[in-house]
């Protein structure tokens, strides 16, 4: 309670033009992360729903922006006691800074170029974890492992930096290539499943295909940063399934395997115990997996719904409560009949 009130304190404060200049900083740093930096006339109505959905998310994980704050993923008693009091303070900043077109106490009025959210998942876990990106593709992470990317929506490419291994089922975008950035090679893909190995202590990076073809390039420049231009290319192998590129880090060079006995395949099945993570997914697809994972029907009420996107870490809870924080999330409700679940809300409108 003691965190809450010094959270609602301080931005009664702000309304009010009181606050130190280092809480302001803290407040508009706040404002900043919610991606809200376009005047309140040039927000489309999908735009303006996100916004709410991700004000929810930043509640549940306590991502304020103010000091003290450790994030409560898995402490579902603690959100809910913050949520009440606390969305009630957040949502008057939110309704308060949109009414004077974006600018608050001391901050002057000026447009800024909209930033990429970037997503950054590690699995510090002992056990594979899941993670679904925005296009659906999936990301079977394996222990120490981790990933980088930046919002795939106004790209005209899909990248992501890969630390350790994971296993990739794409989802195929002919018009979007998928990039995944690996030290100093880059595997280029359209909609394929393969498998990286490039753990930093080892001496090479392993890159093998189970269904469709993979481009592999190395390049005597770190090609870790999405978004900047591959130099100084040494190899391009094309690979297609079963077939395995080694690149080797000391010598720089790439080798191809022709043939590769092992049967590629997802490194873990879909279970009640796998963690998952979303990171601004269709919640057509959050149903799907969970179906998946438990025995058990989802439905939509409104098919408006199934756009709506999802960002949310999902771990050790019961269904029932990972139904609790989706529909919280997007701004629906759940009724519970046996084996099965009726989401309801009014959906997330398109352009």
């Amino acid at each position: 309670m003691q965190e809450q009130d010094h959270l609602e304190e301080i931005l009664r404060r702000y309304l009010q033009g009181e606050c130190t200049p280092e809480e302001e900083a803290l407040v508009r740093s706040w404002y900043r992360s919610l991606g809200s930096e376009r005047e309140p006339l040039s927000l489309s109505s999908r735009e303006t729903s996100e916004l709410r959905h991700r004000l929810w998310r930043n509640i549940r994980a306590g991502s304020t922006g103010f000091p003290d704050r450790e994030r409560a993923r898995k402490s579902w008693v603690r959100w809910i006691s913050l949520s009440a009091a606390s969305a009630a303070a957040l949502l008057l900043l939110f309704v308060f800074l949109f009414s004077q077109n974006g600018v608050g106490p001391g901050m002057q009025r000026s447009r800024q170029v909209d930033t990429p959210t970037v997503y950054h998942k590690t699995n510090n876990s002992s056990e594979t974890m899941l993670v679904v990106l925005q296009d659906e593709s999936m990301v079977w992470l394996k222990p120490s492992g981790s990933i980088r990317y930046r919002s795939f929506l106004s790209s005209p490419r899909r990248e992501v930096t890969l630390e350790g291994e994971a296993f990739f089922e794409i989802t195929e975008q002919q018009e979007k290539p998928f990039l995944v950035y690996t030290g100093n090679i880059v595997t280029r893909v359209t909609g394929t499943k393969f498998n990286i190995k490039a753990y930093k202590t080892d001496k090479t990076v392993e890159v093998e295909v189970a269904e469709g073809s993979v481009e592999v390039s190395g390049d005597h420049a770190e090609a870790s940063r999405p978004g900047t231009a591959v130099r100084s290319r040494t190899d391009n192998l094309r690979l297609t399934a079963r077939q395995k590129a080694i690149y080797h880090t000391n010598s720089r060079k790439l080798e191809k395997i022709a043939a590769i006995s092992s049967q590629l395949r997802p490194v873990t099945d879909l279970s009640q115990d796998l963690a998952f993570e979303f990171s601004d997914t269709p919640l057509r697809k959050v149903i799907d997996l969970l179906e998946k994972a438990y025995p058990v029907s989802i439905e939509l009420a409104n098919q408006d719904l199934a756009d709506c996107p999802l960002t949310a870490s999902m771990r050790d809870e019961t269904l029932e409560i990972k139904m609790e924080l989706i529909c919280r999330s997007i701004g629906a409700t759940f009724d519970k009949s046996p084996g099965k679940f009726m989401i309801s809300g009014p959906g997330c409108e398109s352009e």
